[in-house]
């Protein structure tokens, strides 16, 4: 019975404090292909992730400037140090994408 109840006051403490209250993403802006992180300073680092297979395309720490010109079409994840991150999709065609 100790046993059971450590282990749910253990989950309870990982629930309560895991959530650190930082759930906002990443600001970015796109024009076209090029996408650039709004709040980007010096020293941050900032990751570009394929989303569908998780592999790291590249990352910045001087320019928070990305251009997804030469990847192919697909979903790709930002994440920042802080752990924000927002989620953009490269369409074949964005000159023909209807919205």
């Amino acid at each position: 019975m100790k046993k059971l109840l450590l282990i749910f006051s253990l989950m309870y403490a990982t629930v309560l404090f895991g959530n650190n209250g930082n759930d906002e993403s990443l600001i970015v802006k796109r024009t076209g292909n090029i996408i650039t992180v709004v709040d980007f300073k010096d020293g941050d680092k900032v990751k570009l992730f394929e989303l569908r297979t998780g592999r790291i395309i590249t990352y910045k720490t001087k320019r928070g400037i990305f251009d997804l010109s030469q990847l192919p079409a697909g979903k790709y994840l930002l994440v920042d140090k802080d752990g924000r991150k927002v989620i953009v999709e490269k369409l074949s065609n964005p000159e023909f994408c209807v919205k």
